[in-house]
């Protein structure tokens, strides 16, 4: 009698199928990335179609700027596929602090007088709070694939406004201008804010599934046209909607 070779049993599967591996997802921003590709990349490569990338996006973000000021930032971004490698895209961040080492010790300097002149202590604190609205254009990979990463540059302007404030007396921004007028050069002693030009370059990854739109992203932002330089690195991760 002869036999056949053992066919499996329906809906048996093989003893050695493959298990992904598990990933532990650290603190650093590029830690993530680099966890978000290798996750992501097999799984989307044994995909016989994958869905393209839709004419727009909108996503918010979260992250620090690094460099001689350090600031929480939140920003968000609207972008606009203009073909299958280029986006043109629209940022708006906010800053939490950028207010330079100079001006701090020029703080320390006025507390110090005051404490001399009244026999009081005195502890003024600043922050330069920072909005930043940029365009540019972000040139990525080709269509087809879940995960692109992206170049891009640009450009538009950034707006400091500076508020002091003493822990007993509040808000003293308008007198310590008046009174002291001591600044760091970038915004006015007579003022409490100004305008700069601003330029960026920036790398990341893009991921997505179905409508939802993942961006790990490195920006290097400088601002001109100031005495006390402002420039430094920023990390974002965001999640917004295509459509």
């Amino acid at each position: 009698m002869r036999t056949s070779a053992r066919q499996p049993a329906p809906g048996q599967t093989d003893r050695e199928a493959p298990h992904w591996p598990k990933y532990t997802f650290k603190s650093s921003v590029f830690q993530v990335v680099i966890v978000m590709a290798a996750f992501v990349s097999p799984a989307f490569a044994q995909q016989k179609a994958t869905a393209p990338f839709s004419e727009a996006y909108v996503s918010a973000l979260a992250g620090a700027a690094v460099g001689a000021q350090d600031s929480a930032i939140v920003a968000v971004e609207y972008g606009e596929r203009l073909d299958d490698h280029v986006t043109a895209f629209a940022n708006l961040t906010y800053f939490d602090d950028l207010m330079t080492d100079r001006m701090r010790g020029n703080l320390a300097r006025a507390s110090a007088m005051l404490a001399a002149s009244t026999g009081s202590t005195w502890t003024l604190q600043g922050r330069d709070q920072g909005l930043a609205f940029s365009v540019g254009a972000k040139v990525a990979a080709a269509l087809g694939s879940n995960v692109r990463p992206y170049v891009g540059a640009g450009a538009g302007a950034v707006n400091l406004r500076r508020k002091i404030a003493e822990p007993a007396y509040g808000d003293v921004t308008e007198s310590f201008v008046k009174v002291f007028g001591l600044s760091d050069g970038n915004i006015a002693s007579t003022s409490a804010s100004v305008t700069r030009p601003l330029a960026e370059g920036l790398a990341g990854i893009n991921v997505v599934a179905g409508r939802t739109y993942l961006d790990f992203a490195y920006r290097y932002r400088h601002a001109f046209n100031l005495v006390e330089p402002v420039h430094f690195s920023q990390l974002s991760a965001g999640i917004g909607v295509r459509f």
